[in-house]
């Protein structure tokens, strides 16, 4: 569709496209809470950009046909656009939440690290480092 004249009836064909996508990207995002593996972010995370370079390019071929066709929108794309908002913000709460849960994990494991530094600074303090013979008590 790139390489040809966008059409009055193309308008409906992006507006769908897009939807798929935002419905893509509202799969991964909700996939990320139950990938433990940090391995299988980088796929995830993959995809999601592959997901956002489409809706760029979406985004310009929907700029190109605005110029083209000045019209309004049918019912059908009505609705479809109503059903991008609603997605839109599904999107948004799940990263946000997904943001809030990494920001916890990561303040739990800052914690935990620093009560390991501190048990290893305090065993190192115990070491006896002078040298000579122990004494034994009986």
């Amino acid at each position: 569709m790139a390489n040809e004249t966008l059409h009055q009836s193309d308008r409906l064909a992006l507006l769908q496209r897009r939807e798929e996508l935002f419905r893509a990207l509202l799969e991964l995002s909700q996939r990320q809470f139950a990938e433990k593996e940090t391995r299988e972010w980088d796929w995830l995370l993959e995809r999601k950009q592959e997901c956002i370079d489409e809706l760029v390019q979406l985004d310009e071929l929907e700029n190109q046909w605005t110029e083209l066709h000045a019209l309004e929108f049918s019912p059908e794309e009505l609705q479809i656009v109503e059903n991008l908002e609603s997605l839109l913000k599904r999107i948004r709460e799940s990263e946000e939440a997904f943001e809030t849960n990494m920001n916890h994990e990561k303040q739990l494991l800052s914690k935990e690290m620093n009560q390991l530094r501190q048990q290893v600074n305090y065993s190192a303090g115990m070491k006896n480092t002078a040298p000579g013979r122990t004494k034994k008590v009986f």
